[in-house]
Formats: structure tokens, C-alpha cells, sequence
């Protein structure tokens, strides 16, 4: 999920010549002997090119599947904006450098891969783009809705229409470095753990019959479409004004799905705090979890996360009131008065894994954090020093046990003397991102990250997926996308990976 302040920044005919391998750019699957494997990740790719008369955004879907060539399952027509200032569409969203803040203007919107990366799912809709578009949508019927595909381009089938609940939310002004600028971004759907539902967020009628934010889910071989939930509507959090009130659908397992929400149904939730509910695959069985426990000498601020299980405790990042050692200016007044930091916690204890007071300690709000099969070690993103092993204070993969010893840095990545963005992708300061935690593959060991480092030499302009395993050896770059290149004329010409998600059970595998 991105949740933060800008500073910055039936018939399927029209898809059949596009199963095809991809015969340069794009994607490179293969690496030097010794590094880090991959199951199945897929991506969107949007290009999009910005001048003086307007902008216009072309998207692709690509599979890439164990070591086989990455696969194009999809293009979509080009979609034309006006000019967009101060910058324009493409500059804009260039400059951050994440390629799913594309899904707030392009037509690619929610996606997802099944836990045993044989299948994908992915939504195409133009109906929540935030941004005019010059001569309607060129999208027709047949190529908007949610459909299905194999890893290998094969057998792909559309499952239903598009949801009417957007995928991502924004409020405040679109402008470089604007504080008052918040957005929401969930864009991906939760695979069941045996990979025959997807979950995600729908609309449809609350307790009053009011239209409001709903969980729904389609089962992949019938197609069969179920609103689980009636809850009622709940008004914006003033901190948070682009957060919906209800979101983040998750299996816990394959007849659970965990959500959180701002509702308060059968006055279960009388405060409309950020709470965690779960509901039964049929409906039946909501119910409001426990809520977290109050953390001594600390104030905490209820926010929507998705946990991580460890045992009978759950690892998550946590938002501390306090003055955070490294402010942000483009931040909203919330981000410069709290922190996240790591936590373990459980029934009975509460355990504090870091304690940097920084405000991009796995900064990307909701994203669960991945845990090793031991269940010893976390994974995470941050800037801290405290190893002295980060003079630069840039973005770097961690890890810790869950005891809260044998901090660990896997990464080097460097791009400038200081970093004045650590891990927050929303300004040109100097330094170099991680958008999101890294997901973890238990199976081959491996962590898949999105980055605008260049750790290789091989990504001079924007943000890649790479690889690595989880000692942070192996490094190799998945995508070869051309990031965003200004001409003499300044005309503008960005290529991004993203939306993008892997093979990983449940929605670890969200990038």
C-alpha cells in the first residue's frame, strides 16, 4: 500500500497476435552462475512520453516465469492526457519513480500471482484515472474488466467487470512537493493459499442499503463473483484523508480473509479507529479483532498494516508519535510528528525490534513484512546507520531476528555522499529508493526488490526489479526498463516497471 505524502512528487480476440516472447528490452530472466532464482514475478510496463502539447501512456503486462524469457500477454491502446502542469502526467509521476502510481492514470490497475505461481490475475479499467483524458477512453468493453491468465501467456479468460472500488485514492494538490498531498494505493489482489479465489475490494450495499466499500472475492475456476460484507461507510480520517474506510484484504487462510477498516458495523467499532476484522469465503462470521495492545511511555497511531504471522505473535511496523532524526519538508505534518518502527507482537508481549526514529523505516504503510520459514528473521527497508556500515544514510535491506538481535545490512547501495531521500521515493533529492519492503521467496531463498539503485551499472534512469538471495549475495536485475530520460527540447520519456507482484503465498508478493 502507498500511503504517503508527495513530495513530489467475452470475446478476447483483440489479445491473440500479443502472446508473444519478448524479443529485446523489457525483461533479461538469466543471470551470472550463483545468482538469485526466481519463481514467477508479474509487472505492468508503462511508457509514457510528455511534450508541450500533452502527454500520452502506452501499458504492457509481462510474466517472467523461472528462467524462460518473459513473456508479453497484453498491450493496451495509448491513452492521451492535456498538459498536465506544472510538469505533465509523465514528468510528474517519473520524477517519484514508481511505476504503479501509473495505476492513478493508466489502465493497468489491480494484479496478482498465485502462491504456486502458475496463474495471474490483473484489472484493466480507466474508470478512477485522476487526470482528463483527450478524447475519451480508447479502451473498448472487451478490454476492460478482471481476467486470468497462465505464467506462460496461456489460456487467459476474463473473469468479471472491473471493481467500482478504486484501487488508489489521492487528495490535495498535485503539486512537486506538496505537503498537503496524500495518496492511498493498494493495487493487487490476494490469492487464497490454494490459489483458486482471489480477494479484493468492491463496493455494494451497507446495512441501510447505502453503497459503500466492500470485500469481495471470484472464485478463478467458475468466475463467480461474492460481496462478503454490508458494512456501513465511515467519514475520511483528517490524518489520512485518501485512505478509504475499509481496504486490505487478506487470507489468512483458504476460508478467512483479514481486512481493516474504519466502519463501525453493529457498533462493533464505536470509535472508528483503524481496526481488523475477519470474515468467512461465504460471508458468514464477521468478526472484529482484538484491538492492539497500548505500548508503554509511546503513543501509537491506529493505522491500516498487514500483519505477518510469527507463531502465536505477528510482526508489523508501527507508527510512534515522536519527533522523527531525519524530517521530511515535502511530508505531511503527520509524517514529521511519528516514526514506524519494527514490533513483534504478540498475546501476551510486545517486543520492539528497531528503534531508528526515522520516518521511512519500511515506509511503505500496509505492506506486510516478510519473515524467513524459521520464523527468525525479518526482513525490511531502512536508512539507518546504526551499523556503520551506512555513512550515506541511503535505503538498504535489513534483516533481524525476532528477538531483536543480529541487525543485519544485505545491501550497499549508495548514489550520493548523503542521502536526503532514504527511503522515500517521493522527491529528487539525492540518493536512491526501495519502494517497498522486499518480498521474500522461502522456497528459493530469494528477495525481489524494486529499486531505483544501480548497484549493477545497469539502471543509469529509474527503477528496476532485482534479485538477491537473503544474505544479499547474488544480486541480478530482473527488468530492463529505460526509466525516464528529459531531451534537449524537454520532452520527456519515462519507462517504469509496476504495478508488479511474485509468486509469494498470500500478499507478501506485492511490489
Amino acid at each position: 500500500m502507498y500511503r504517503s505524502s508527495s513530495g513530489f512528487p467475452p470475446g478476447l480476440l483483440w489479445l491473440a497476435p500479443l502472446f508473444m516472447l519478448v524479443a529485446c528490452g523489457g525483461s533479461s530472466t538469466s543471470g551470472p552462475p550463483g545468482s538469485a532464482a526466481i519463481r514467477t514475478l508479474a509487472y505492468v510496463v508503462t511508457h509514457c512520453h510528455g511534450d508541450a502539447t500533452g502527454d500520452s501512456a502506452s501499458q504492457r503486462l509481462e510474466i517472467l516465469h523461472g528462467d524462460r524469457p518473459a513473456v508479453i500477454v497484453t498491450e493496451l491502446p495509448t491513452v492521451r492526457y492535456p498538459r498536465f502542469d506544472p510538469l505533465g502526467v509523465c514528468a510528474f509521476l517519473g520524477a517519484i519513480g514508481v511505476g504503479s502510481n501509473f495505476s492513478f492514470v493508466a489502465p493497468f490497475q489491480r494484479l496478482g500471482v498465485s502462491p504456486d505461481g502458475s496463474g495471474v490475475v490483473f484489472e484493466v479499467t480507466l474508470d478512477f484515472s485522476v487526470v482528463p483524458l483527450l478524447g475519451g477512453n480508447p479502451l473498448s468493453p472487451e478490454q476492460e474488466g478482471i481476467f486470468f491468465v497462465r505464467a506462460d501467456g496461456k489460456d487467459l479468460r476474463w473473469l468479471g467487470p472491473a471493481s467500482r472500488e478504486p484501487a488508489q485514492r489521492a487528495s490535495g494538490p498535485a503539486v512537486l512537493c506538496s505537503p498537503d498531498m496524500t495518496i492511498f494505493g493498494y493495487p493487487f489482489f490476494s490469492f487464497s493459499p490454494d490459489g483458486r479465489t482471489i480477494a479484493f475490494m468492491d463496493r455494494g450495499p451497507g446495512p441501510a442499503g447505502e453503497d459503500a466499500p466492500q470485500v469481495a472475492t471470484i472464485d478463478i475456476g467458475s468466475g463467480t463473483r461474492t460481496v462478503l460484507t454490508h458494512l456501513p461507510d465511515a467519514p475520511p480520517d483528517p490524518s489520512f484523508p485518501a485512505e478509504p474506510a475499509t481496504a486490505l484484504p487478506n487470507f489468512s487462510d483458504d476460508n478467512t480473509i483479514q481486512f481493516f477498516s474504519r466502519a463501525n458495523p453493529d457498533g462493533l467499532n464505536a470509535d472508528g479507529a483503524p481496526r481488523e476484522f475477519t470474515v468467512k469465503t461465504d460471508g458468514t462470521d464477521l468478526t472484529i479483532l482484538p484491538a492492539p495492545l497500548a505500548l508503554s511511555g509511546s503513543q501509537v497511531v491506529p493505522t491500516f498494516m498487514i500483519t505477518t504471522p510469527v507463531g502465536n505473535a505477528e510482526v508489523t511496523t508501527v507508527l510512534l508519535r515522536g519527533t522523527p532524526v531525519n524530517p521530511n519538508p515535502c511530508n505531511a505534518p503527520i509524517y514529521n510528528t511519528t516514526f514506524p518502527e519494527v514490533f513483534v507482537l504478540g498475546h501476551d508481549h510486545i517486543l520492539q525490534l528497531t528503534n531508528f526514529q526515522r520516518i521511512d523505516t519500511n515506509d511503505a504503510q500496509g505492506t506486510p513484512l516478510p519473515v524467513n520459514t524459521d520464523g527468525q528473521h525479518v526482513f525490511f527497508i531502512a536508512s539507518s546507520d546504526r551499523l556503520g556500515t551506512n555513512p550515506s544514510e541511503n535505503c538498504q535491506v535489513f534483516s533481524i531476528d525476532t528477538l531483536g538481535a543480529d541487525l543485519r545490512q544485505l545491501t550497499q547501495f549508495r548514489a550520493a555522499d548523503h542521502s536526503a531521500k532514504g527511503c522515500i521515493p517521493f522527491n529528487e533529492e539525492p540518493g536512491c529508493f526501495i519502494a517497498s519492503p522486499p518480498i521474500l521467496d522461502p522456497e528459493l531463498r530469494t528477495l525481489v526488490i524494486d529499486t531505483d539503485c544501480d548497484p549493477l551499472g545497469k539502471n543509469p534512469n529509474g527503477a528496476q526489479y532485482l534479485a538477491m538471495h537473503t544474505d544479499g549475495t547474488g544480486l541480478r536485475q530482473l527488468t530492463a526498463t529505460q526509466g525516464m530520460v528529459t531531451a534537449a527540447d524537454g520532452s520527456v520519456d519515462v519507462e517504469l516497471p509496476g504495478p508488479g507482484a511474485y509468486s509469494a503465498a498470500g500478499s507478501g508478493g506485492l511490489l
